[in-house]
């Protein structure tokens, strides 16, 4: 499991800092990785499963939520660079 916390807990930041590159930079490496493959051969898609926790904040797991709302940004603004 992923090291989530509240935003007053003592280890916040380096959960935070978790949660980012798992949900945020991994996914934008992943993307960048085969989003030229899938041009390369003829189309394709990318698939992003968030949960709920893009959209509801849930304090105890705030970490968790605001890097899976980075996440859902990221995936729209993929979508949009995509779709061409």
């Amino acid at each position: 499991m992923l090291n989530v916390a509240n935003p007053l807990a003592s280890n916040a930041v380096a959960a935070m800092q978790e949660e980012m590159e798992v949900n945020v930079y991994g996914l934008m490496r992943m993307a960048q990785a085969f989003a030229p493959v899938l041009k390369v051969n003829g189309g394709g898609a990318l698939a992003q499963l968030n949960s709920i926790a893009s959209m509801k904040i849930f304090a105890d797991f705030a970490t968790c939520s605001a890097s899976k709302a980075a996440s859902y940004s990221i995936t729209q603004a993929l979508r949009d660079k995509l779709q061409a």
